[in-house]
């Protein structure tokens, strides 16, 4: 958590005011088993708690959130930040908030990341949805303007943000929907654009995409470029002309941008080769053509 002390001077004594401002990389990780200010509101019986037992093993500490699907206070299953997640994300230049989620529940969920401010509430157009197995997953929500929707200008909002809000909805709106669920969250960070990657950091893709190698024909090394349009697991790997692996190049998850990744064939033969994407349900295979 990272804080701002701006100190006001009274006529009689000091006033420490605790201005919040949101920056580049923070992360909220609950180790320090405090909720990180996260809470899903006064009149809701059901608060975020801190457990031990997170995805980084017995001792990795993170925050578990309950709705019991009432029409009632505790119904829902939003919670949000109003202090070191406040302040302006434009000028911060953060791109993508991530974070690790694991839906611990009975129901599938729809996750959804909402911002008020001088504009009003703007909520992720496109949610995330995180079915009932019990894994510890990568999510990332980009929040460029685009990506948000709303009433009135979404720019205004995200330069003077007052509150952040992770909530469970079928549909792009910020209140939340009832439901009997159970969410497990850890790492809640803010991604810079330029930490995003790849060629064009800040541009967020709309769509999935590998393009042509280049060059090609190389030797010994070429680029191949490929495009995410949100946070998933990517393989990409070479092949030979009967199909068999000969290299892997990337298997991990990654936030949503657009990428470059080199391929040093030294160690190789002159020949066709291929190189194929997985990523989500997009995958696409290309040909290249190595010459010594």
């Amino acid at each position: 958590m990272k804080k701002i002390f701006v100190i006001f001077f009274a006529a009689v004594n000091f006033l420490p005011v605790v201005v919040y401002a949101v920056v580049p990389n923070q992360v909220d990780n609950f180790q320090d088993g405090t909720t990180q200010n996260w809470t899903s509101g006064s009149s809701n019986p059901i608060q975020p708690a801190v457990l031990s037992g997170g995805f980084a093993g017995s001792s990795d500490k993170f925050l578990r959130i309950v709705s019991n699907g009432s029409s009632g206070a505790g119904g829902k299953l939003v919670f949000f930040n109003m202090s070191q997640w406040s302040g302006n994300y434009i000028s911060a230049n953060i791109g993508n908030i991530s974070m690790r989620v694991k839906n611990s529940g009975t129901s599938p969920l729809i996750l959804r990341l909402a911002f008020n401010g001088t504009a009003g509430w703007f909520v992720s157009t496109n949610p995330i949805n995180l079915p009932v197995d019990s894994a510890w997953k990568l999510i990332s929500f980009p929040i460029h303007p685009a990506n948000l929707t709303g009433t009135g200008d979404a720019t205004s909002t995200l330069s003077a943000v007052t509150t952040m809000r992770i909530l469970h909805n079928s549909t792009a709106n910020f209140v939340g929907e009832p439901i009997i669920g159970q969410l497990d969250v850890d790492d809640i960070t803010a991604v810079a654009v330029t930490d995003i990657g790849g060629e064009n950091p800040g541009v967020i893709p709309k769509e999935y995409s590998i393009e042509q190698n280049y060059p090609n024909p190389f030797n010994p090394s070429t680029t191949i470029k490929f495009s995410l349009p949100k946070t998933t697991h990517v393989t990409l790997s070479i092949y030979n002309s009967i199909g068999q692996e000969a290299a892997k190049l990337i298997s991990k998850d990654m936030n949503a941008g657009v990428y470059t990744t080199e391929w040093n064939a030294t160690s190789f033969t002159s020949g066709v080769y291929y190189y194929r994407i997985v990523a989500g349900n997009f995958a696409e295979a290309k040909k290249l053509l190595l010459l010594k």
